[in-house]
C-alpha cells in the first residue's frame, strides 16, 4: 500500500478543505493565477500583523498592484466587540490608502457567508473566478472551500513586529479556546 498522501486521499477524507492551492511566506509573493479575476485578501495576519492597527508600505503597494489588475475587497472576520470607534476609522484608512472596499463581516469565517459577502461586493458571479489569500487553514483555507472559491494561497502569518511567523494552532475567530 502506498504511503503517500495524495489529493484524492484528501478528498476522501474531506481532509481536502484544508488544503490550499498555494503556499506563500507573504503576499509580496502573490503573481495573480490564471482565470482569476476578483480576489479576497485577509486583512489581519495578511496586510497587518496580527491585533495591531499597523501599515507596512510594501504590501500598501503590492495591493495597489493587484487592485489595478483586478477586483480587490478586503475582507476581515473580527467579531462585533472588535468592532470600536478606532477599528472603523483604521477601516476607512485602509480603504482610503489601498483603494478597495474592506468587508467587516460579522459573520465567522469559516463560515461561507463572510465569503459570500466578499464576492457580493466584488460583483462575482462565478466563485472559480475568485481567489482568497489567508493565514489561516481554519478560518480561510477551510472558508474559502466551503464558498467554493477557485483558487485559496496561505500566507505566514505577520506577528505583531511585523516578524513572519507560522503558527502551530491557529483557533477560529468565532470561538475561544481558553479555559477559565
Amino acid at each position: 500500500m502506498n504511503g503517500k498522501i495524495t489529493t484524492e486521499k484528501l478528498q476522501r477524507f474531506g481532509l481536502g478543505l484544508f488544503k490550499p492551492d498555494l503556499y506563500l511566506d507573504s503576499i509580496l509573493q502573490l503573481e495573480v493565477p490564471e482565470g482569476i479575476e476578483h480576489l479576497i485578501l485577509d486583512l489581519d495576519g495578511v496586510l497587518t500583523p496580527k491585533g495591531r492597527l499597523k501599515l507596512i508600505p510594501e504590501i500598501v503597494s503590492k495591493v495597489s498592484y493587484l487592485s489595478n489588475i483586478l477586483d480587490v475587497v478586503i475582507l476581515t472576520n473580527r467579531t462585533s466587540h472588535y468592532f470600536n470607534s478606532q477599528r472603523l476609522r483604521f477601516i476607512r484608512k485602509i480603504e482610503m490608502l489601498y483603494g478597495v472596499p474592506v468587508v467587516p463581516s460579522r459573520i465567522p469565517k469559516p463560515l461561507k457567508g463572510a465569503f459570500e459577502l466578499a464576492c457580493e461586493v466584488l460583483g462575482a458571479r462565478d466563485t472559480a473566478s475568485v481567489a482568497m489569500v489567508g493565514d489561516s487553514i481554519i478560518a480561510d483555507v477551510m472558508g474559502a472551500r466551503l464558498a467554493g472559491l477557485g483558487f485559496v494561497v496561505k500566507v505566514k502569518s505577520l506577528s505583531n513586529n511585523g516578524v513572519i511567523y507560522e503558527p502551530i494552532a491557529v483557533p477560529t475567530d468565532a470561538y475561544s479556546c481558553s479555559r477559565e
